[in-house]
């Protein structure tokens, strides 16, 4: 999760960007409404690049800490913050963090680790107690996912640990880090260019 530049991040993942529209709601919408993410509830999002999918729940009203360890798409986002945000966002490693939580959430960020015992080890640590966890990721299985470097420069499939994330894998590390009632559910398969013509359900 070591950043290129704002050259890179800029020109070549200008998908990381923030925008406004249809796929970006409906991703947000799908881990709040599974989690019941309410204004009152403490939240660490990690890996929350440069908001493109925390800004749409901090619209919303959410409390929010936002750790990423790009400076540059951090800075992205403090200057895409609204005055009724209430966000702290930080350059900061994950590892290097101190505080509880009601929840702690990411958006396609685990399968940049290659090894996810010591990240959920942490991850409980930083949890209040009956705190939670919520995580949407790609799904191994869909062929889609690896055709992104034909789409996207600087993509490479070597750096994507995308089978950390496989249903059985996951949920065998998160039981021995001492997580309970687990539950993986799958939704979607198209790209974000198929999902903002609005295809399924509205956010």
């Amino acid at each position: 999760m070591k950043s290129n530049g704002t050259e890179y991040f800029g020109k070549h993942h200008s998908y990381l960007l923030p925008q406004d529209n249809y796929y970006t709601q409906k991703i947000s919408n799908t881990l709040r409404n599974a989690l019941l993410l309410e204004p009152q509830s403490s939240i660490l999002e990690i890996g929350c690049g440069a908001g493109r999918f925390s800004l749409p729940l901090l619209d919303q009203g959410l409390a929010m800490t936002c750790v990423d360890t790009s400076r540059e798409l951090v800075d992205v986002f403090l200057k895409s913050l609204k005055k009724n945000h209430q966000a702290t966002v930080l350059a900061q490693d994950l590892f290097q963090m101190n505080g509880r939580f009601d929840f702690v959430i990411g958006f396609f960020v685990l399968h940049h680790f290659s090894d996810h015992v010591p990240l959920f080890a942490k991850i409980k640590s930083l949890l209040k107690e009956k705190g939670r966890i919520g995580f949407i990721e790609p799904n191994p299985f869909n062929p889609l996912y690896y055709l992104a470097p034909i789409f996207y420069e600087g993509i490479a499939n070597k750096d994507e640990h995308y089978f950390m994330c496989e249903r059985n894998k996951i949920t065998r590390t998160l039981k021995n880090a001492g997580f309970q009632n687990i539950r993986v559910e799958k939704f979607g398969f198209l790209p974000p260019q198929i999902i903002n013509l609005k295809i399924g359900p509205p956010p």
